[in-house]
């Protein structure tokens, strides 16, 4: 019933989220550019100044993030490709991603971290289990192993900014909660 059209229709959907999602980080990033030109001709106290080198370096892991973001959209996988433990594991990972993100502190739960730890076994078994032999060349990295691994590079990424919150709880309150 209309499956090809609806699967092309939402990769289109994504590969234009995707675009305009790396347009608006690049067009933050060219901002930022200006104001630090800008500072050269006016004064700023250290606060404003340790306030922008933190947004510069959130801005940074963003664009990591949306690097791996731009990496899955091209991984051609389909649900079959995985039981249903691993597609239940995949979807509550991702949706804890979503949680982190949303987060003013990107905060990382305990079990969050478990989640991983069961990612990055998964990943391993993928690897060991299904690598395909085809002549004399080994497929080292099937799709669904590409999936795994950018989602877990993906948490390194969230792992690497929710310390640079920590180290910024001041900003992180003043620019980001709102009282």
């Amino acid at each position: 019933m209309g499956g090809k059209n609806d699967l092309k229709e939402r990769n289109w959907n994504i590969s234009r989220s995707y675009r305009q999602l790396t347009a608006r980080l690049e067009k933050t990033y060219q901002l930022s550019q200006f104001q630090r030109e800008e500072w050269k001709y006016h004064k700023h106290t250290k606060d404003e100044m340790r306030s922008f080198q933190f947004a510069q370096r959130k801005l940074a892991a963003l664009q990591q993030i949306a690097y791996h973001l731009g990496n899955l959209q091209y991984v051609k996988v389909q649900l079959k490709d995985f039981n249903q433990k691993e597609r239940e594991l995949i979807e509550t990972v991702t949706a804890s991603y979503i949680k982190i993100l949303v987060d003013p502190a990107h905060n990382i739960g305990e079990e969050h971290f478990q989640l991983v730890e069961k990612l990055d076994r998964l990943f391993w078994e993928w690897k060991e289990n299904h690598v395909v032999k085809e002549g004399r060349f080994r497929q080292h990295l099937p799709p669904q192993t590409i999936l795994i691994y950018e989602l877990l590079s993906f948490h390194d990424v969230l792992e690497e900014l929710t310390e640079l919150c920590k180290s910024h709880p001041k900003t992180i309150e003043r620019c980001y909660i709102k009282s």
